[in-house]
């Protein structure tokens, strides 16, 4: 009998007091969650930059706030989790 897996894909945040784990989808193929956190990664790196940006130039309190919320998010990543 062959072994069937699963992939959870996932991302983080915060820090080590106030450490989460957000579960964003579980798939069998593999292919589907590489391309989903390639994406998600992506994305989060320009909304970084996008913040730092107007961080700088334009600071508010609203910029502020996402700008640190976006500091704490980790990129997803994948996790191979095996049936039994």
């Amino acid at each position: 009998m062959s072994k069937e897996y699963c992939y959870l894909v996932y991302y983080d945040y915060g820090s080590h007091g106030d450490y989460s784990q957000v579960e964003l989808f579980v798939t069998k193929d593999f292919e589907v969650a590489k391309k989903y956190i390639d994406k998600f990664n992506a994305m989060l790196s320009k909304w970084e930059d996008y913040y730092n940006k107007l961080y700088i130039e334009d600071f508010s309190e609203r910029i502020g706030n996402r700008f640190y919320k976006l500091q704490e998010i980790n990129k997803a990543t994948i996790t191979k989790v095996e049936f039994r």
